[in-house]
């Protein structure tokens, strides 16, 4: 990311930042970690060299809070950090390594809990060996003597930070615990500071209450968790899990800001997905851009890459849930599949290190790499030559030059755990993509193949989601990949980086921090606080379409005239909105009803003038965009403003920064501005959590909607804000009585529709003929895809709405040119 955009970025924050947050002065962080995110290196005096780890988001990211709060006009950032060190420093070190964290620039403040042998056996065997795996869908057995340690220490980290909060009593604070490490540190916290603002964030999956309520120690975590004042996940599902826990379990009552405990007490849940220091990053290349080079070259002479495609896969570490192996497996039947492949592909998985932040690799992971070792000699003794190994694993050993050449190198990244919470590597892995022309590489625009197992499978919508599982499923996405066109990969690759840039670990800290202050203040709540949804229209329930009796009927009259939505009606929905162009079938279609001198034809959308233009502006026909702000008649090249002329658009500021504050909050949402309206769309996001979302913005926007002169118009998986009266209603009124020649010769009509917002246009037809009795139109109003609507009749799919264009074609036995 270039200095400008960090700049942008910067004010984008601040632009979203909600008043909670920038009504503080001075806010002091207790960050607070079960191990420090940082690496050690002794000296012969003594003295320690403390780096952050550049791959823990938390830790390396929060030194540069003071700079980026000042930059986006927040508050003053004062912070400390406090979790153990790891076994990487034994006991007998500790005074040396106390005064090392005193004069180091990160604020440490390292907890050495009482018994060495505690903290081992809490660490490897209760957390590492028992709770990682459960959250992770993989039970294992319980000791109990481990979970004794792991309160003990918990008692042990309470005391630290009850000191450390004493230290400052007069500055308001907040007390941020991470991770599934720390579940039952908010209960001994709230024990010593019971005014304390508290806040937990999950990194890591919540599991199905199935599996959660096998856990024999369920209730404590679960009341732990409730004694913080917010407990933040990256995802809905993770808060849905854990709402539906609480209920199950402790009785508790969910509500839309959280969970109601037994005490009464409510915490709030939040959802915000985390990201990466892209600024680091960059800065990372740049200064180690030689190193960075000469590891691009070696490894495109080890693996043999002359003329050949690297497909790669990354992971921290080798574990259970990495899915490495069926990776490999996957691999091999492509190429089994595809022998042309053979010797134009290499696959390459790389570990960040084997162990993940462990000095040895237990007996699980050796057994794991022992299998993979042997699926990859396998692949090389069958499929692979004397000239190139095609299947090869790799522990990069922490090394991030490394890393980063693997990352630029790859033709396509395959991502694909069996269970991860977030997974930044497909994050880390695109940004570096971006970063190729500054070691003298191409854009490869790798596509990304990733595991629907993944929090950000929610959030990258230009990612090709796969079940892990599924080998079939895997290779085919493999080779989708390696033969997807350069536009493809360029379009899906920015919706990626995009995403990346924008959603940054310091963003992440901006919206958690004052969803954490909002959320705690006893000030009214904010504008994201739920309201009650406004209840649906009454609507009808239309019968199937009598296509016969409907041609009949056009054959017969003198004039027609053809209505029709674009979206969902003419084309079908599709995740990408400019992947929408009309088919062969529908323009030819169209180019017969222009040659047809009975028939006129309008298309009426919510779109932008210039998509529709471009996509039909070469047919006469008349075009109506946002809703009915602008039309094109039939045969004319120019679009008219139908918007009143008095409107007032002065809105849209306000109607913008509202939507993309819910846009942040929602992965997979997104704003768009048109030259009128404003909407906000949640297609890609996950469903339940973003209609949510939806019914919450409808809310808050009817709020301001006494202050504005505007419509508030939900749709089909979008929200759309337009001037008082726009309305594809009041379009078709202006179709009917001014604009199509000779309305009076009218006798059938054709409006078609998919949305809740084409229910105007039904109505006006209806009206209209209700309006000339004496006409004698036949009007066939026809919602596609839905059960309930104001149309008479109803369609499975926008195929059936061109079968019917193509039939009346037909019947005038006219011919497209």
């Amino acid at each position: 990311m270039s200095g400008q955009e960090q700049l942008d970025n910067a004010s984008m924050d601040s632009n979203s930042m909600g008043e909670s947050l920038s009504n503080v002065q001075t806010l002091r962080i207790i960050n607070v970690t079960f191990k420090l995110g940082y690496t050690y290196e002794q000296c012969e005096d003594d003295h320690w060299i403390i780096k952050p780890k550049l791959s823990n988001m938390v830790s390396a990211t929060i030194p540069g809070l003071g700079n980026y709060f000042e930059q986006i006009s927040g508050p003053k950032i004062e912070y400390v950090q406090m979790g153990w060190p790891g076994a990487g420093v034994s006991y007998d070190q500790r005074e040396a390594f106390i005064e090392s964290c005193k004069k180091s620039p990160f604020n440490l403040a390292p907890i050495f809990p009482a018994d060495e042998a505690a903290i081992a056996s809490a660490y490897q065997v209760f957390l590492k060996g028992y709770l990682w795996p459960f959250f992770h869908y993989s039970s294992r057995s319980f000791q109990r003597e481990p979970y004794e340690n792991y309160k003990k220490v918990m008692a042990e980290y309470g005391e630290a930070i009850k000191q450390e909060y004493f230290k400052k009593p007069d500055v308001q604070t907040v007390i941020l615990l991470h991770d599934y490490h720390l579940v039952l540190l908010g209960a001994e916290v709230r024990k010593l500071l019971p005014h304390a603002t508290i806040a937990f964030f999950l990194h890591s999956q919540f599991p199905s209450v199935e599996l959660f309520r096998q856990m024999p120690i369920r209730s404590p975590i679960l009341r732990s968790l409730l004694d913080n004042d917010v407990v933040g996940f990256q995802t809905f599902n993770y808060s849905r899990h854990f709402g539906i826990a609480c209920h199950q379990v402790l009785g508790a009552e969910k509500s839309p800001r959280g969970v109601m405990g037994p005490n009464g007490k409510l915490t709030a849940c939040i959802i915000r997905a985390a990201g990466i220091d892209v600024q680091a990053r960059e800065q990372l290349v740049k200064a180690n851009l030689e190193e960075l080079k000469k590891e691009i070259q070696e490894l495109k002479t080890s693996l043999g890459l002359e003329g050949r495609k690297l497909i790669v896969g990354r992971s921290f570490r080798l574990d259970i849930n990495s899915g490495i192996k069926p990776k490999f497996e996957a691999y091999e039947k492509l190429l089994d599949q595809n022998p042309d492949l053979r010797e134009n592909t290499v696959f390459m998985h790389c570990v960040g290190t084997l162990c993940g932040d462990e000095p040895q690799p237990s007996e699980e992971v050796l057994q794991l790499k022992g299998e993979i070792d042997s699926v990859c000699g396998r692949i090389g003794m069958r499929l692979g030559s004397f000239k190139f190994i095609p299947a090869n694993f790799r522990d990069l050993g922490g090394n991030e030059i490394s890393a980063l050449a693997v990352d630029l190198l790859a033709d396509v990244i395959v991502i694909t755990p069996t269970r991860d919470g977030l997974n930044l590597h497909s994050h880390e892995a695109l940004l570096a993509q971006s970063h190729a022309p500054l070691v003298d590489e191409p854009l490869r625009n790798a596509p990304l193949v990733l595991s629907e197992f993944t929090g950000s499978a929610m959030s990258l919508s230009g990612a090709r989601i796969v079940n892990p599982h599924n080998q079939d499923q895997l290779a085919e996405a493999m080779l989708e990949a390696l033969n997807m066109s350069e536009a493809e990969k360029k379009k899906k690759f920015k919706a990626n980086l995009d995403y990346i840039q924008r959603n940054h670990s310091f963003h992440w800290w901006v919206s958690v921090l004052d969803d954490v202050l909002t959320n705690t203040d006893a000030s009214p709540p904010s504008f994201r606080a739920a309201s009650p949804a406004v209840a649906p229209p009454p609507s009808l329930v239309p019968v199937p379409f009598p296509m016969e009796t409907c041609v009949k009927h056009y054959k017969e009259a003198k004039k027609a005239l053809f209505l029709s939505d674009y979206d969902g009606t003419l084309t079908a929905i599709v995740a990408q909105p400019e992947d929408a162009k009309p088919s062969a079938k529908l323009r030819t279609a169209l180019k017969g009803l222009c040659d047809s001198e009975k028939a006129t034809f309008y298309a009426v959308s919510g779109r932008d003038r210039g998509s529709l233009a471009g996509w039909l502006g070469d047919l006469p026909i008349g075009i109506v965009t946002e809703h009915g702000c602008f039309c094109r008649q039939p045969g004319v090249d120019n679009m008219e403003n139908w918007s009143p002329v008095e409107t007032d658009i002065s809105w849209r500021e306000t109607i913008i920064k509202v939507m993309q504050d819910f846009t942040e909050c929602t992965p997979g949402s997104r704003t768009e501005e048109k030259e009128v309206n404003i909407t906000w769309h949640y297609r890609n996001a996950e469903e339940k959590f973003a209609r949510w979302q939806a019914k919450d913005l409808e809310a808050n926007l009817m709020n301001l909607a006494s202050s504005f002169d505007i419509d508030i118009c939900p749709g089909k998986m979008a929200v759309e804000v337009r001037p008082f009266g726009v309305n594809k209603g009041t379009s078709v009124f202006k179709i009917l009585d001014h604009l199509v020649p000779n309305a009076s010769e009218i006798g059938w009509i054709m409006c078609a529709g998919d949305d809740t917002a084409d229910d105007q246009m039904f109505d006006a037809v209806h009206q209209w003929c209700d309006n000339n009795p004496t006409q004698k139109v036949s009007a066939y109003t026809i919602v596609v895809g839905r059960t309930t609507s104001k149309a008479k009749y109803k369609v499975d799919s926008h195929e059936d709405v061109i079968a019917l264009l193509e039939a009346c074609v037909a019947t005038d036995g006219t011919v497209a040119k």
